[in-house]
């Protein structure tokens, strides 16, 4: 049979010791910072691979060489098709050439973001080895 103590009875036992054991992942402001900063870097990183993948093209050297086992009505159409894509030799070349100042300005956007998180990476990694003091008052 199991002995259950009475509430009174359990007023009289004495406090159970405090365990010490390992606790968890413990986040701190450092940690937190250095977190900011690493998204930036990777947000950087993610416009700077974009850009280049974006950039319309046409291999000039392929389409030279298809050129020359083609026949008139194929190149014909190959022709058509070049003349709808957009690229310096293309209709919508005026298009292509005005967008190139926002181009340039999300590959500076994406190189502030690298070298921002760089500098909040810095920052973070300064905040978790500062030693840490009790100040007393």
């Amino acid at each position: 049979m199991l002995d259950v103590p009475t509430l009174r009875g359990l007023r009289n036992l004495p406090p159970a010791p405090l365990d010490e054991g390992p606790q968890g992942p413990s986040w701190n402001p450092g940690k937190g910072v250095l977190f900011l900063g690493v998204l930036l870097i990777l947000a950087g990183l993610a416009i700077e691979a974009y850009l280049p993948l974006s950039v319309p093209t046409v291999d000039l050297n392929r389409v030279r060489g298809e050129a020359f086992t083609m026949s008139p009505a194929e190149s014909w159409q190959k022709w058509l098709l070049l003349q709808e894509l957009p690229g310096p030799y293309s209709r919508q070349a005026g298009d292509f050439i005005r967008s190139q100042p926002a181009r340039k300005r999300w590959q500076f956007t994406g190189w502030v973001g690298v070298l921002a998180g760089a500098a909040v990476v810095y920052c973070g990694y300064s905040m978790l080895q500062r030693p840490r003091t009790k100040v007393e008052a």
